[in-house]
Formats: structure tokens, sequence, C-alpha cells
């Protein structure tokens, strides 16, 4: 049993604080300012129960409890893997670390387009946990992709984007699950056609072509009963917004942002923030927490 990771413990001359936004003031005993210390380390509940039994003890416990302070579950097995540190930030939701990292291992997720924000999606999903993907797309990549598309390498170019992908999350995880859909997305009924079987849980839409695939892939998901997150990246602004199924339902084709006029001016540091955006909301979706664009759409001014 411990202290949650994120938590301060303050000394001050009068109380200890113990906290983060919020927190608690104890008073600075030396009983309390030991038992603080060892929370914070980390202590075996038996031994911990063995060397503590005092009433004001307990009453700490109970307090730290109740503020949803103290966690009892290890990460032992999870100590020296990839994954790591996402337990020790999953300590900040109320659901514990495991059950976090369970829920983003076992999502389904459909990713059309593997550009400059697909691409960097992937990646971050997969060093969240996720490990189940379906990838839709026709490119190869190409030398002025690698200005943004951090995944592949020179050694890449002439390569099929969705071949190489795979590579990199086998190599990144032999145990994910990857379905390839080597086709362009034209209309809703290319999408339906190859996901109408499929179990997902997200779609993720970082498409270009054509130029009404986020309308399209809009009638896609309320057919499939399927929520969907879209985004892109202007010369000097990018935008993202995740639409869960009551969303979807009630979602005309015209709101979506449909992509008439992109242009070749495409930067590699204005990618990875709509790309980091876009994974943070999948993610805690899919755990089930508050995401950035719960409230609608998102748009990012980039300074000149």
């Amino acid at each position: 049993m411990r202290l949650k990771d994120y938590l301060l413990v303050i000394p001050m001359e009068d109380f200890i604080y113990v906290g983060y936004e919020e927190g608690i003031k104890f008073p600075n005993t030396e009983i309390i300012s030991e038992l603080l210390s060892h929370l914070k380390q980390g202590i075996q509940e038996e031994v911990f129960y063995s060397q503590y039994s005092n009433h004001i003890v307990k009453k700490v416990i109970e307090i730290l409890e109740k503020k949803n302070f103290i966690v009892y579950e290890e990460y032992d097995k999870y100590e020296d893997t990839i994954f790591s540190r996402n337990f020790y930030y999953y300590e900040r939701f109320k659901p514990t670390s495991i059950e976090l990292h369970n829920k983003l291992s076992k999502a389904s997720v459909c990713i059309i387009g593997l550009g400059g924000i697909g691409g960097n999606i992937l990646q971050m999903l997969m060093a969240a946990g996720g490990q189940s993907f379906h990838l839709i797309d026709f490119d190869k990549v190409e030398s002025h992709n690698l200005n943004r598309q951090f995944l592949y390498r020179v050694e890449d170019i002439g390569k099929y984007k969705i071949d190489v992908c795979k590579d990199y999350i086998m190599n990144f995880n032999p145990k994910s699950n990857i379905k390839l859909y080597k086709e362009r997305i034209v209309s809703l009924f290319d999408l339906t056609r190859i996901l109408k079987h499929v179990d997902i849980d997200i779609i993720i839409q970082c498409g270009d072509y054509p130029s009404n695939i986020n309308s399209e892939t809009l009638l896609a998901c309320k057919e499939l009963k399927v929520p969907m997150i879209s985004g892109g990246v202007g010369i000097d602004f990018g935008f993202f917004e995740l639409l869960d199924v009551e969303k979807i339902e009630k979602t005309k084709e015209n709101y979506m942002v449909d992509n008439y006029a992109v242009p070749k001016g495409s930067f590699g540091t204005t990618n990875s923030i709509i790309a980091s955006y876009m994974a943070h909301d999948i993610t805690h979706y899919l755990m089930g927490e508050m995401y950035f664009s719960k409230f609608g759409r998102m748009v990012i001014k980039f300074p000149r």
C-alpha cells in the first residue's frame, strides 16, 4: 500500500499537506510524519498493520482512503515493460490502473489514413497499451512525408505505409492484432463493406481524400453505430473532435469539415500537436474519462 504517485507530501511547521490540486492538512506529529513517509515509499499491508495499531493512524488511513489517495495494487510484473510509467499516470483516475490498462489493451480501433496525424496517433496508442488495430491506407511512403510522419524512415520510401506500420507494430508489441486494408476510401459504402462484420470501438478518421471523407465517415459510423474522431491541420490551424454514438446520431453531414483545400505546406510540430490532442481524447474516451472535445469541436490556432 502507498500514496498515489502524483501526490505531494509537504511538511510545514504546524501541519503536513498531502494532496495535489486539492489536499488534506494533518497535524505535524512524529507518528503521522513517519506514517506518511512509509506510505510515500510504499509498505506491505501486513507489515504496516503489524507496526501501526494506533487509533490516530487508523483515522489518517481512513481519511486518505476516503479521498482515494491510497493505492493497494502492485505493478511488479509491468515494472520492466514499455508500459510501466502509464500505470502511475492512471492513478489520477478512480478506477485502478490495471483496469484502465486492460481497457486500452482490449480496445479495437480503426485508423483511416496513416500520414502526419494518423501515423503519429498510431504510435501513441501503441505506447498507451493499444494492441488491436484495423489500418486503412493506400499510399506509399514518399520523401516529403518524412518531415512530419515520424513513424517512417528513409529506407521506407516506396513501401506501402500500412506494410511499414505492421512491421513497426509487431516489433513494438508482438502480441498485437492487426488487420490491413490497402484500399482507398471513397464513400461510406467502402467503410461499411470493410467494417460491417468487425467489432470496432472507435474509428479514427485522418485521411485527406476525398474532400468529403469526414462526412462519409460520419454516415458510415451512423450505420455501424460506432463513435469516431476526426481532425486535420491547415497552414496555421488545426482541429479535432470526438463524437460518441449519441452525438453521431444527432450530427448532420454539413457539420463535418470538408478538405476542399489541402495545402502543400505542412509542418512536423503542428501535425504532432493535433495528433497528440486526438490520441489523448481517444485514450481517455476509451478509459471512460473526460476528454478535450467532449463538448464540441476544438480549434487550435498556431501563432505566426
